[in-house]
């Protein structure tokens, strides 16, 4: 069958109450939470006794014999059973959202990326004076490409793999460069005939004894002009290492590992086909020279030009061209955001490996290179996948703490993913909170449980609820719906017949000595049967009615018995009034009250009626039941004879106050704040 809550339990009493009050005492209940919120609104207001005071009445005829004693008829009270909905395991997925990565704006000096070393060897010979006055002042012509390139120039000469400029190579930084080439190239004609311009190269670059290759960068492209007007000097019988083509080219590209991209080789040499050039000292084409040149797909020209201006512009440009400009930049660059301006101008022509950028050709006037880039970017998400299957019902989408209502997300149960409506901001913390999607029970066995015959109604979280059934054979509770992970389920039920029909008489009461007992409705004064069995008077289960006042007649016969008599219930002091309705007026100042019991001094010929009234405490309470629904959006706030308390409990909608805080006369005022 299917049974539907009904109103049980302690009296309440409710005062509604229209209130400006502002909630801002930090301590609230916010559904068992403390919070402090803004902006409060007041939706309940509610005030409650602490105790149910009633009234208590004796009257006494002494001279009859006759006492008279107040009586409520009681009903069982309603059982409660509490249960427990179990709780499913809860599943929370955090994410972290991502950025566009910092922002990097780096500057770059474009001649200082691009490094040259050139070593010149010059023939010292005594047929080279004119050659070398011709090389020596066209530096310029010679790095005329180079200018945004950081080059530096060796000079050595065919017979010593000595640097000539105290040692050190000339830079492009140097404030005396040109002079110093001058000195450098102007070698003199003293040196040995037998022009060996490989052999010494040879040394210079690998640092064969004595010879210094420090000066030489390993991240450089190498440049190698060899001038001379003799063949680079070997006998069948005497060719050293290092004296053959093949080997300065094995040298360069094997021993010393250099790419052959980043490797020139050029010759200034005799050339017999050119009108200008003319024996006048032994001079002979130098072929090796040529083939060193070729190897390293250099250029040749001939040594015997009035002027080297042309030519060495020639090399100036053709060297420039395996310069590589590479930049170290501080971070990795994220894909596709690098910008890059060279002076000023946007520029394309680039590679990106790592943190490392190419310039794949460069003016030769080019300066300043400005990159701009983000780096440690974090992709984006607008959609997040949770790990576990989970009970939609139960879902929770948090963003940086906040929770988004359902409008702001949608639900992908096939994908099991979340999407969010507004992409949420970078960096932000996600968190999907979630029960795990196993089944819930909805019925719960009663059997065992402490019930009674007759179910009343059925409580969830301290809210009274219509969906169920309960099988009164069975004693299975089932409900439409299963309540929520972790629900307090609570059933009252009472006995078929609750009626209580026997009652214990006062402790005054003589029973041996009463000879008659009657009762009556003090409202009604309607007759209501009554027997005296042993120490109990027993009524008519018809008869009784919760809280029915009754009163009951002992006849003692006896005026001397009932001068002395215990009441019913023990009084509030200072509620009890002693009124003499007949006999001696005088009488009623002889009372003496002690706890219950009462006696008279005068005798029952002074008296024929006394009538006794005081009050008493029929219960105390210390639970109170809120009648706004309360939500995430409501707390409590608690006084007692308005004073705050923070000593309570709140569950369900029920509010909970230890004992020993209140009195029986205490008000207590219980406020439901929301914050929407």
């Amino acid at each position: 069958m299917k049974l539907r809550g009904i109103g049980h339990g302690r009296p309440v009493f409710v005062l509604a109450l229209v209130s400006t009050f502002s909630a801002c005492n930090s301590e609230a209940e916010f559904k068992g939470q403390s919070a402090d919120k803004q902006n409060p609104v007041v939706i309940s207001d509610q005030e409650y006794p602490a105790a149910l005071i009633a009234d208590g009445t004796a009257q006494f005829r002494p001279a009859f014999g006759l006492v008279d004693e107040s009586l409520l008829l009681k009903e069982k009270p309603s059982v409660r059973t509490d249960l427990k909905q179990i709780e499913r395991a809860v599943g929370v997925d955090s994410f972290k959202q991502g950025h566009d990565g910092s922002l990097s704006n780096e500057e770059f000096d474009v001649s200082k990326a691009g490094k040259l070393d050139l070593l010149v060897v010059v023939d010292d010979s005594i047929s080279m004076e004119d050659e070398q006055v011709n090389l020596a002042n066209k530096l310029s012509a010679l790095t005329k490409h180079l200018k945004s390139t950081d080059w530096q120039v060796g000079v050595i000469t065919t017979s010593s793999c000595a640097l000539r400029n105290n040692g050190k190579p000339i830079k492009k930084s140097d404030a005396t460069a040109d002079a110093d080439f001058v000195k450098a190239v102007n070698v003199g004609t003293g040196g040995s005939g037998s022009e060996r311009g490989l052999l010494r190269s040879y040394q210079a670059l690998s640092g064969a004894g004595t010879c210094d290759n420090k000066w030489l960068r390993a991240d450089a492209a190498l440049g190698i002009l060899y001038v001379s007007d003799e063949e680079s000097f070997c006998t069948a019988t005497d060719c050293p290492t290092g004296s053959r083509p093949a080997q300065i080219e094995t040298l360069l590209k094997t021993t010393m590992a250099r790419p052959a991209e980043l490797l020139k080789a050029y010759a200034l040499i005799w050339d017999n086909a050119d009108p200008l050039c003319k024996v006048v000292n032994g001079e002979s084409k130098g072929t090796r020279y040529i083939d060193v040149a070729d190897r390293l797909n250099g250029i040749s020209s001939s040594i015997c030009e009035a002027d080297y201006t042309n030519t060495l512009e020639r090399i100036s440009k053709d060297v420039s061209r395996i310069v590589k400009h590479e930049f170290d930049l501080k971070f990795t660059p994220a894909s596709n955001n690098l910008v890059m301006t060279l002076d000023g101008v946007p520029f394309t022509d680039f590679v990106v490996i790592g943190k490392k950028i190419k310039l794949n050709s460069v003016a030769e006037s080019a300066l300043k290179l400005n990159i701009s880039y983000r780096y440690d970017m974090k992709p984006k998400f607008d959609k997040v996948k949770v790990s576990g299957p989970l009970d939609v019902n139960t879902l929770q989408v948090f963003v940086n703490k906040t929770t988004l209502t359902q409008d702001k997300y949608q639900w992908d149960g096939v994908a099991s993913e979340v999407f969010f409506v507004d992409m949420p901001e970078d960096n932000a913390d996600v968190k999907i909170k979630y029960r795990k999607n196993d089944s819930l029970p909805a019925s719960f066995d009663l059997s065992g449980k402490n019930v009674e015959e007759v179910f009343q109604n059925v409580e969830v979280d301290g809210k009274p609820v219509t969906n169920f059934t309960i099988d009164p054979v069975t004693l299975v509770l089932t409900f439409d719906t299963p309540p929520e992970d972790g629900a307090d389920v609570a059933v009252f039920s009472r006995d078929e017949n609750p009626q209580i029909t026997n009652y214990k008489v006062t402790s005054s009461v003589v029973v041996d000595n009463v000879l008659a007992v009657s009762a009556v409705d003090q409202a009604t004064n309607e007759q209501i049967e009554v027997k005296l069995e042993n120490d109990e008077l027993i009524f008519n289960a018809g008869q009784v009615i919760a809280d029915r006042a009754i009163m009951i007649t002992y006849d003692y016969g006896d005026k001397d018995i009932v001068l002395k008599h215990e009441l019913a219930e023990e009084p509030i002091e200072g509620t009890v009034a002693i009124d003499v309705v007949s006999g001696d007026k005088d009488c009623v100042n002889s009372v003496v009250l002690n706890g219950k019991s009462l006696q008279y001094q005068c005798n029952g010929d002074e008296l024929s009626e006394i009538k006794v009234a005081y009050k008493y405490v029929a219960e105390r309470f210390t639970e109170f039941q809120v009648g706004a629904a309360l939500d995430d959006d409501t707390y409590v706030t608690v006084w007692i004879d308005g004073s705050r308390i923070i000593d309570f409990v709140l569950k369900g909608n029920t509010v909970l106050i230890p004992e020993n805080l209140l009195t029986i006369d205490s008000v207590v005022r219980v406020i439901v704040t929301s914050t929407k």
